[in-house]
């Protein structure tokens, strides 16, 4: 029974995958804002190697934002027939491989490395108070939203200014402790 149990548990691992990897991985990041408030998004995808790609097929959504321009990308373009601005917070987009051929059939093969499939212009609504948040998510077809963050403002300044102050009131205790001890040694 045990050695039946054995070469069911080994067929198994022979027949299961072990891992399931997705054929694409979706990255974003955002640039801006520029001289009249709009920042620009761009989506990336990395695509595993040797498979192939049609290009973003989706839509995007402003939370408290007024989407601008759909721009085409590095490698691809933004198909002006099937993409389309919905409304201030709503657009459908389609993107295409920018040396696709449908006679050849050539679409983008992936390299494993991140490549620019969607890139996109959007501002803060001005009429959302200052409490609201303000923000955009994409949607690829047959997926869930995914929120685009915009970069939050880095800390500054130094921590030099702290640690010196902890290295004075260090001193200043040792030499409190260090004048203790010593005139307890001339009392004597």
């Amino acid at each position: 029974m045990k050695k039946l149990f054995s070469f069911l548990a080994l067929i198994a691992l022979v027949v299961l995958p072990v891992k399931a990897k997705a054929a694409a991985t979706y990255t974003q990041e955002i640039k801006g804002p520029d001289a009249n408030g709009y920042f620009t998004a761009s989506v990336y995808v990395t695509v595993d190697k040797d498979t192939t790609f049609p290009g973003f097929d989706g839509a995007i959504v402003g939370y408290n934002a007024i989407i601008g321009d759909l721009l085409d990308a590095d490698e691809f373009v933004v198909d002006t027939v099937n993409s389309t601005k919905i409304d201030d917070t709503h657009a459908t987009v389609k993107t295409t491989y920018k040396n696709e051929d449908a006679l050849s059939g050539v679409t983008y093969v992936g390299t494993g490395k991140a490549v620019e499939v969607l890139r996109f212009t959007y501002k803060h609504d001005p009429a959302a108070s200052a409490d609201d948040e303000c923000y955009v998510a994409y949607v690829p077809a047959g997926e869930t939203e995914r929120k685009i963050e915009e970069p939050k403002n880095p800390k500054t300044g130094s921590v030099l200014p702290y640690v010196g102050i902890a290295a004075g009131i260090v001193l200043i205790g040792a030499a409190y402790v260090i004048s203790k001890k010593s005139t307890k040694l001339y009392r004597m």
